[in-house]
């Protein structure tokens, strides 16, 4: 078998990220620079040298986890410790909020205008199989209401729960 490579190396040529922010001159330079994200997760962001200077709030009661500095690699890391792990939009801005409660989608009507957030992340699903739920109606009544707004889930991540 060959060696294991991690996963996040090849995130951005999966993504086909890596076509459309390029390193060369005549390449497109579509970076995220620019672009707001609120990250939703379990705990506070770094400090780290890949988020240095575009963590620009974090809007949290506790810091219970590192989940959310994995995410936030993911989203914005820079590459700047390792420059394979750079990520698909590393010249984007972060704000972070907690995962309790979808705590940041209470904030939108607010920072979609003074945060000028544009993208969610939130990489815990919405629970085990939910169906259309209260979060799903105000996820869709949001998209709808704030026109360059996209919000982004994972699939199937439950946490902890494995859904029976």
């Amino acid at each position: 078998y060959p060696a294991p490579v991690h996963d996040n190396y090849t995130g951005r040529t999966l993504h086909r990220s890596n076509a459309v922010a390029n390193d060369f001159s005549t390449g497109r330079q579509y970076d995220g620079s620019g672009v707001s994200v609120m990250l939703q997760d379990d705990g506070i962001i770094g400090p780290h040298i890949d988020y240095e200077g575009r963590v620009l709030a974090q809007y949290m009661g506790n810091n219970s986890g590192d989940h959310g500095d994995h995410c936030a690699g993911i989203i914005m890391g820079g590459g700047n410790l390792n420059p394979k792990a750079r990520s698909n939009a590393f010249g984007a801005n972060l704000y972070v909020y907690s995962a309790s409660n979808y705590a940041g989608f209470s904030n939108i009507p607010n920072h979609y205008f003074s945060n000028q957030i544009r993208v969610t992340s939130t990489s815990y699903s919405d629970g085990c199989n939910a169906g259309y739920t209260s979060l799903t109606r105000t996820m869709d009544q949001q998209s709808r209401l704030y026109r360059r707004l996209l919000h982004v889930f994972s699939a199937g991540n439950a946490g902890t729960d494995n859904c029976g």
